[in-house]
């Protein structure tokens, strides 16, 4: 959902800061139970949605 709303508003983003973003609040939401598994809050796991998102072209990945 995030990447969704970065892309649909043109947003740019340091794919670090966000990882390190989403994996404090997915943490959190395990942390309430919104999610069961805290596997889905690993910046491994993070890192390698980025990675398969971009393949499929739902978002883009830009190397400086």
């Amino acid at each position: 959902m995030a990447i969704n709303s970065l892309m649909e508003s043109g947003a740019t983003m340091d794919q670090q800061n966000l990882t390190d973003e989403l994996h404090v609040c997915i943490k959190k939401m395990c942390e309430n139970g919104l999610l069961k598994h805290m596997n889905s809050c690993h910046k491994e796991t993070l890192e390698a949605a980025f990675g398969r998102f971009s393949e499929l072209g739902l978002c883009y990945s830009q190397v400086y």
